[in-house]
This record gives structure tokens, sequence and C-alpha cells, in this order.
């Protein structure tokens, strides 16, 4: 069983390392708004992640043209886990939130067309846009 919780510890989480599907860092422009960088996510079936404590939620529209729910912790503010309309039934934790990293392997990165030079992708595959579909039909939703 893996953990993690938020800054303050008041949103804690688990779930099985067997049940992440896919592990990615999203390069897009929302991303770098909200997080000031890239997002690093492990994508999971929703019903997989336990999650403790309350969270808040915000609700954006993000480059799919689909509503994002961003889950965060109301006390320090650390976003935890998202959801994506245009996934239904899968969530998106946030990797800073684990309290051990160093098992997580990413599987690529997207839109790295909008990466600044900076923040180069660190995955041997890249996007430049989203997932293509031929990609998307290989993973296990």
């Amino acid at each position: 069983m893996k953990e993690g919780c938020c800054y303050c510890g008041n949103v804690q989480i688990k779930f099985c390392e067997s049940n992440v599907i896919l592990a990615l860092h999203c390069h897009c422009l929302d991303c770098q708004k909200y997080f000031g960088t890239k997002a690093s996510v492990l994508t999971m079936p929703s019903k997989t992640l336990e999650i403790y404590g309350k969270t808040c939620s915000a609700e954006i529209i993000g480059g799919s043209g689909k509503k994002i729910i961003r889950h965060f912790c109301g006390e320090c503010g650390t976003v935890i886990f998202n959801v994506p309309e245009f996934r239904p039934g899968y969530t998106n934790l946030m990797v800073s939130t684990l309290d051990d990293v160093s098992w997580v392997k990413f599987d690529f990165s997207i839109w790295t067309k909008s990466a600044p030079t900076w923040a180069k992708p660190s995955t041997d595959i890249v996007f430049p846009g989203a997932i293509p579909s031929e990609v998307l039909k290989t993973i296990p939703f």
C-alpha cells in the first residue's frame, strides 16, 4: 500500500501501486499556470484511491474543452488529485503528495511543445500535444 498526504497532513491518501495505469508529466499551459511548472500525476481508477480528510474543489475547463475538478486541502492548499470529465471513473493523483516517490517510473510527457526551456521533458517518450489516439487505445482505461 502506498501512502501520502498534503503538506499539513489533514488530507491523507492510500492506494495499491498495482492500480496505477499511467504515470505522466503534463507541460500544458493550464498546469504551468496552476502549479508553476509541469504536473506529475498517477492515473488510477477512482474507486481504488482511498482519501481521508476533507478536500475543497475548483472546477476548470482543460485544454480538451471538458471540465477538470481539482481537489485540494482547504487548510494548506496542497493539490491532492483531479478528476477529468473526459475520463470518467479515473483520478489523477499528484505525485508530490506521496510519502515515497522512489518507485514511480514515468511513462511519458505530454504537451511538451508548451514546456519552458528550463523544464525539459524528463522521459524518453514525449508528445508535443495531447496523448495521440493510437497511444490511448493501448492504455487499459
